[in-house]
């Protein structure tokens, strides 16, 4: 009896990841990230510049973005990377679709004391449309970041 209730539950955990990104993620690592891409139109920049960075959506299917803050910039610190969003929002606002091939595309200033930064994108799959993120019963959240943008000091 045990063998049985064992082998159910190794069935049904299998059914439920076979229908995971998590899954796909774990299986081809490399599959997800070509999905979304996030590029920037400098690699370098000083503090105050504007830079603009674009998100690629790959996939055959409509993405999700926060309503509020869309992209947040990223800065490398000893303990890793650090996230910080550009508005301070008070509402989430409703996301933002990115259809199937489609891009979307933010210039942004950034004025930190930093020597490398990135752009990170939180992305949502499967989500109801017209609605705040929170209420959008979304199948899937996945982070994706730019490559890293170094910040030149100024000379003294």
């Amino acid at each position: 009896m045990q063998t049985r209730i064992i082998l159910f539950v190794a069935g049904l955990v299998s059914l439920l990841l076979a229908q995971c990104d998590l899954f796909d993620s774990l299986v081809d690592p490399e599959k997800d990230q070509s999905i979304v891409e996030i590029v920037t139109n400098r690699q370098s920049l000083a503090p105050g510049d504007s830079i603009t960075v674009t998100l690629y959506n790959h996939s055959e299917e409509p993405i999700f973005l926060e309503g509020c803050n869309p992209i947040y910039y990223s800065v490398k610190k000893d303990t890793g990377w650090v996230d910080h969003p550009f508005r301070l929002c008070f509402w989430e606002g409703y996301e933002r679709e990115v259809p199937a091939g489609a891009v979307y595309r933010e210039t942004v200033q950034l004025a930190v004391e930093a020597t490398m930064v990135r752009f990170v994108v939180p992305v949502y799959r499967g989500c109801k449309s017209g609605l705040p993120l929170s209420q959008a019963e979304c199948r899937s959240r996945t982070i994706y970041s730019s490559n890293v943008v170094q910040i030149r000091q100024p000379r003294h």
